[in-house]
């Protein structure tokens, strides 16, 4: 072999070494000294280059460009180890493709360079080449441990593969992973069952194309927002076309992957049908709303009392029967808020409360009739009822109605009146008929009496 062949052979045996290095340092192998990984100047490659190959081929045009590019890799080198000592092992071993990219490129110019140079005998040239086996040993003990590590990291990444295929097929989410450089679709098998399709296809046209029309812009523009400014995480909500031709709403979410450049090279992400549960909570809110309203008009108080007492709902018809704020009247149990004394003025105590017994005893109160208390001290009778509430079967609160029949009861009270007033003046009309009955029959005996005195004259 001559001279000049064997010189360009060890430059790239060298530059085979340093990739080696690399893998080793990135794959965990070993740690070696980062200088030669890192600096294009103490590699063995960068030594060859500054220690006689710029000199002895520095006139041949491509030498430069080979001085350039492997600058170039030892940059990439560099933002590489920095990922690795910062944690991100995965993102530095997938910049390794792209490094490697960088790699042919110095190898082709060795080639080129080696081209045009004029080969001449070993035996005939005084050469300063310095040819180490040593370094060949490593190359091959490095590539016999990186291809056992590669391995492993083979079955690691088949196990990850599969571990992230079975939690696909678990899910009822549709997960969808997308190659931004072949820019090929993966979706698992729930997106089929979730939207009814037989078969979808592989290219994003399969998710762009089944966006709402209304929809589609916003979405498509924000999620290429994220990947084209180098974000990670993106999410939207929006309809998505099922294959019977109506629309579920969804939420979608993704995470954007980098490389060592920070161009983004994958995202992954999952899609979660909410259209069951916006019907239910559309439902939910009618439901809501319902309540707000008949309780909001009702002319009726209503409370809900928890267990130990303290109210936790009050309508506006109780803030204005008993002067009270919701937030002054759940300073204390119910009781001593509204029913703290019976109607003679005697203390009530709460133990002693119908109300208050009908969670813990499990019965209800029906049409019970008692004298509740106004902010102001006044009191009033009132109308109630009492019924616990359940959940799961366990008694946890109790819904209070309350009405005010102040009204009733003075309208009671002036009937009963208006029957008394009546009654007396029928007794008093009764007496009057009955007197001037008897004065009219006294009148009638007297009348025949002198009509038979007349009689008897006329005889």
């Amino acid at each position: 072999m001559d001279t000049i062949k064997l010189d360009f052979e060890q430059a790239k045996a060298k530059h085979l070494l340093f990739k080696s290095r690399l893998r080793a340092l990135l794959f965990g192998i070993e740690t070696p000294d980062e200088g030669p990984i890192v600096s294009q100047y103490e590699c063995a490659v960068g030594k060859w280059i500054y220690g006689h190959a710029l000199k002895d081929y520095g006139h041949i045009p491509e030498m430069q460009d080979l001085e350039k590019v492997h600058a170039e890799i030892h940059g990439s080198a560099k933002k590489l180890v920095s990922l690795y000592k910062e944690g991100k092992v995965d993102d530095a071993r997938l910049g390794l493709k792209e490094m490697e990219k960088i790699a042919d490129k110095l190898v082709g110019l060795l080639n080129l360079v080696e081209g045009k140079i004029e080969h001449v005998d070993s035996s005939s040239s005084d050469s300063n080449i310095d040819i180490d086996i040593s370094e060949f040993n490593d190359l091959l003990r490095l590539n016999h441990e990186l291809d056992i590590r590669l391995r492993e990291h083979a079955a690691n990444l088949n196990r990850i593969q599969q571990r992230f295929e079975m939690i696909a097929k678990a899910t009822q989410d549709a997960v969808w992973d997308w190659d931004l450089v072949k820019n090929d679709v993966w979706w698992n098998e729930s997106f089929k069952e979730m939207f009814g399709y037989a078969k979808v296809e592989s290219g994003p046209e399969s998710w762009y194309n089944r966006i709402h029309p209304d929809d589609r812009d916003r979405v498509v523009n924000g999620i290429h927002a994220v990947i084209d400014h180098g974000g990670q995480k993106w999410h939207d909500e929006y309809r998505f076309l099922k294959a019977d031709g109506s629309y579920a709403t969804v939420y979608d979410r993704g995470y954007a992957i980098h490389n060592e450049e920070g161009k983004p090279i994958r995202m992954v992400g999952s899609m979660t049908d909410l259209t069951k549960r916006l019907e239910a909570e559309k439902e939910l809110a009618y439901q809501s709303m319902l309540t707000k309203t008949i309780t909001d008009n009702a002319t009726m108080a209503l409370f809900m009392m928890n267990a130990d007492g303290y109210c936790t709902f009050m309508n506006p018809a109780g803030e204005k029967m008993f002067g009270y704020t919701f937030e002054e009247i759940r300073q204390k149990p119910l009781h001593y808020m509204i029913h703290h004394h019976r109607p003679d003025g005697s203390e009530y105590p709460l133990e002693e409360c119908p109300l208050d017994r009908a969670l813990p005893q499990n019965f209800d109160v029906r049409a019970h009739e008692d004298l509740f208390f106004r902010k102001d001290g006044t009191s009033f009778p009132v109308l109630c009822a009492a019924a616990p509430i359940f959940e799961n079967g366990v008694p946890v609160s109790t819904v209070i109605e309350v009405r005010d029949i102040t009204e009733e009861k003075e309208s009671q009270e002036k009937i009963k009146q208006a029957y008394e007033d009546l009654e007396v003046k029928v007794t008093f009309r009764n007496l009057e008929l009955e007197r001037v009955n008897k004065e009219n029959l006294a009148k009638i005996e007297e009348l025949e009496k002198k009509i038979e005195l007349l009689i008897g004259k006329n005889i």
